[in-house]
């Protein structure tokens, strides 16, 4: 295996393809969102909550049912971390972009977008945009719970994530919001890395003679066309 296919391997997944002589790089992302992210946790809690109220519920109505209902009571306090696991592996998301010698392709909707990699552009990460709204919440629900005497664990999900980002021409066009910064930090190295291969693969064709004439003025001293 060559070098290149080396280093295009591990996550996120990454197809380099060769058709009629033209090279094309597919990205492909797997990630979960902050907001995905909590709404997994949400929904994990509500249905902890849900099946607890509904154990209690039956128990005192149906009194025959007592010793099943208190198992099912049991299951459902200690089933939030697995409800919560299983609705953060739902909740992930995939975002796919691509990469042609030319231009750099994102899906916006249902349609491929094509930008032009000649004109000034990076991969850039970026702190995600409610990272200071968060973080504002969070020291304030800590300064309650510190007056009442209680420490309370809070769940960081926007200063936690990052935004990836496609810089053009000036112009921020978000890619990906990706929680987990080492993730989201693997995933812009990656996009640079597509982006400097296909640069090099584009100089390297230009460099290539195609005609005697291209020969010609390659050479110092040679003759005037």
């Amino acid at each position: 295996m060559s070098t290149i296919h080396r280093a295009f391997e591990g996550e996120p997944r990454t197809e380099l393809v060769e058709s009629d002589g033209q090279a094309a790089i597919t990205v492909t992302a797997e990630h979960l969102s902050p907001t995905k992210l909590q709404e997994a946790d949400e929904k994990a809690r509500d249905w902890s909550w849900g099946l607890m109220g509904a154990s209690l519920f039956y128990m005192f109505n149906e009194p025959q049912m007592a010793a099943g209902l208190s198992v099912l009571f049991g299951a459902a306090l200690l089933g939030r971390i697995p409800l919560q696991m299983f609705f953060r592996e739902t909740s992930r998301q995939t975002t796919t972009v691509r990469f042609t010698e030319n231009n750099f392709e994102m899906m916006n909707g249902d349609v491929w977008t094509a930008y032009d990699r000649n004109h000034p552009h990076r991969f850039i990460l970026l702190e995600h945009d409610q990272t200071r709204a968060e973080n504002d919440e969070l020291e304030y629900q800590r300064q309650r719970a510190s007056l009442n005497g209680q420490a309370r664990r809070m769940q960081r999900y926007f200063s936690d994530s990052c935004i990836v980002a496609f810089e053009y021409l000036g112009q921020r066009l978000d890619i990906a919001e990706v929680q987990g910064r080492k993730r989201a930090a693997a995933f812009v190295a990656r996009l640079t890395l597509c982006d400097e291969y296909m640069n090099g693969l584009a100089s390297s064709r230009r460099r290539i003679p195609l005609t005697p004439a291209d020969e010609w003025r390659e050479q110092t001293g040679g003759l005037p066309q």
